[in-house]
């Protein structure tokens, strides 16, 4: 009933019409510092992009997209490597040269479905499912929280109306512990 009597109030009091906006200064594509380079990667139209993750040592960006795709791109945008993921990645951990964590969020859109998972991939592309049946997770961090030489994950699960922030102990043996 409250949801409800808000959207009429906010039908009822809402213009037709936004405003036009007026701009004092037109918006530069000009700076002292940098040059602005626009560059086309070359995939099918229709894309989402859902992560751009630049690696340690800056030689390659990782962008995540919407068809369940990973690409490592070089400095001029040539993708060096596709890499299908199980869902749309929205994440990367890099914890070595030959080691990185990908979030997957399982369904892009809102929802409180367990169908995200954390990927282990190592350097010759291999994958490995870590962590699964989490609810949309968006954003992971991995440290040893207890010092037991372990990395734990601590992740942000933003489903859509059930959500919460919690971290994995790794309890050895690719076991884990949730802490809510």
């Amino acid at each position: 009933e409250q949801w409800y009597k808000i959207k009429i109030y906010y039908y009822s009091q809402s213009p037709e019409k936004l405003p036009e906006i007026k701009r004092e200064k037109s918006v530069q594509n000009s700076h002292p510092l940098f040059e602005f380079k626009t560059k086309q990667l070359d995939l099918p139209a229709g894309g989402l992009t859902t992560m751009i993750r630049q690696t340690p040592d800056k030689s390659s960006l990782y962008i995540g997209d919407g068809r369940n795709l990973l690409l490592r791109v070089n400095k001029d945008f040539v993708i060096q490597e596709k890499i299908e993921v199980p869902s749309p990645p929205l994440d990367i951990e890099f914890m070595s040269d030959d080691e990185i964590y990908i979030t997957c969020v399982g369904i892009i859109h809102p929802h409180d479905q367990p169908l995200g998972r954390i990927i282990k991939m190592d350097d010759k592309g291999s994958m490995e499912t870590i962590i699964e049946n989490l609810k949309r997770p968006i954003s992971t961090n991995v440290a040893d929280l207890n010092n037991d030489n372990n990395p734990d994950f601590v992740f942000s699960e933003y489903g859509n109306i059930i959500g919460e922030l919690s971290w994995y102990e790794n309890t050895g043996a690719e076991s884990y512990l949730r802490h809510t």
